[in-house]
């Protein structure tokens, strides 16, 4: 079995990777939401069906922060009858994110910093125990993405699932049990080879190499 910086890496064939969208969508136990079209641009919301899933989009309107973080919520219900009452409003159910950039992934991650460990949000917290994120590299760079200057082009962290297009077929990267035992109940795959592993990183440096926009940065002036 291949292996990728110590992660198990599956093959999954562009059919059966639909097959597995699917799957995790007719499941009612989730809220299944993905990359989609907008017009001529692209959002991350709720499937309906795999044919809606775009994952050679370049950017999206809006982050899939908008998950964890919303515009409006309501933090909890209560009524003024005798006795008085109060009740926390509940998180909602599992939901699974298709589709995140690495860049994306790692910006999750340094908002969990902020949320979970300098002052913990129990909203927060409890929406990302909630969620499965299933990443993909990029495929198509945003002509005004610098993101290779920040390093945040690829990631090996922050991902239950991530995806890797391989022309005919998508490699797994399985970076959790959660993602493991999501892909075995609703995927069809097979091992990765050595060659497999060795394009996956082929891949992920000539990402870096389709950036047009750089930013010279020396993160060694962030410490403070």
């Amino acid at each position: 079995m291949a292996q990728s910086h110590s992660k198990i890496v599956k093959i999954i064939a562009k059919r059966d990777l639909n097959t597995f969208v699917n799957n995790l969508i007719k499941d009612k136990k989730y809220n299944v939401v993905g990359v989609k079209t907008k017009g001529i641009k692209f959002v991350f919301g709720p499937l309906e069906n795999a044919s809606e899933l775009r994952l050679d989009y370049d950017v999206t309107i809006l982050p899939p922060k908008k998950y964890f973080l919303p515009p409006c919520e309501t933090l909890m219900d209560f009524n003024l009858n005798k006795p008085f009452n109060v009740k926390e409003s509940d998180v909602a159910k599992p939901r699974i994110i298709i589709g995140v950039h690495p860049y994306d992934i790692i910006a999750l991650e340094q908002t969990d910093e902020l949320y979970l460990d300098s002052q913990k949000d129990d909203f927060y917290k409890k929406r990302r125990d909630n969620t499965i994120i299933i990443g993909v590299d990029i495929q198509k760079v945003s002509e005004k993405s610098f993101a290779a200057s920040m390093k945040t082009h690829v990631t090996e962290s922050g991902f239950d699932l991530m995806f890797t297009y391989l022309d005919d077929s998508y490699a797994v990267t399985i970076g959790s049990e959660k993602g493991k035992t999501l892909l075995e109940k609703y995927g069809k795959t097979k091992p990765a080879a050595e060659s497999d592993i060795k394009k996956i990183s082929e891949i992920r440096k000539n990402i870096a190499l389709q950036f047009k926009k750089k930013l010279n940065v020396d993160k060694e002036q962030w410490s403070n």
